[in-house]
């Protein structure tokens, strides 16, 4: 794989939309890398308004196809971010299907993995420190990785070249993928594209993940 280049930005509508841009218009190739200190149209699963205040990790890592492929993509980038936390901190973080990273029972981050042609646009949030007030609706549902400190011990491209590294240089099975995973989340009854079987009237039906 070439050497990854990495995009530092203040603030950035979201740095998912910022590298399909640069695909489409030929600006970058992958692999490549967007990091921004704050985002003002993040967005996660379906499409759903993500909050990113400042004071957290936004990327997103460009990676073609060849060097990407997994059944369950978004699950193992989870795993990965999920690892990264268990080295680097004392924190034990967990996931919930299909992409939320939660720590004491409080969403922390996310991952959201999309394709566009031959590429994989793997984007990575999580809160570190809380930098303004939580919004109403949000105030029981997120967490911050180190909530009290004034200076956290992980910077955001600390965790950022942490991450980079990590998925670039984890080579797993999708069967060694799904054990991963399931460490991490407490579902019997995953597949190992990340589908979950879910029986109606006796019969098996599948929930999907979004890859």
């Amino acid at each position: 794989m070439n050497p990854i280049e990495i995009i530092n930005l203040d603030t950035t509508d979201s740095t998912q939309t910022r590298a399909k841009e640069l695909l489409k218009s030929g600006g970058k190739t992958a692999p490549f890398c967007i990091v921004a200190e704050a985002q003002t149209g993040g967005y996660g699963q379906a499409g759903r308004a993500y909050y990113c205040p400042r004071g957290g990790l936004y990327m997103t890592l460009v990676l073609c196809e060849q060097d990407f492929a997994y059944k369950f993509a978004a699950g193992f980038t989870a795993v990965c971010v999920a690892d990264v936390i268990t080295n680097l901190t004392d924190l034990n973080p967990t996931i919930k299907w299909i992409n939320d990273i939660m720590l004491d029972g409080k969403k922390i981050g996310g991952v959201l993995v999309e394709k566009v042609s031959n590429n994989f646009i793997i984007g990575v949030g999580l809160n570190l420190v809380q930098t303004e007030p939580i919004p109403d609706h949000l105030k029981n549902r997120i967490g911050f990785l180190f909530p009290r400190a004034k200076n956290p011990p992980l910077t955001t491209h600390n965790l950022a070249h942490a991450i980079i590294h990590k998925i670039t240089s984890t080579k797993l099975t999708d069967e060694q993928v799904l054990a991963a995973y399931k460490q991490y989340c407490d579902i019997v009854n995953l597949n190992i594209d990340g589908s979950i079987d879910i029986i109606i009237d006796g019969r098996v039906t599948k929930k999907f993940n979004n890859l």
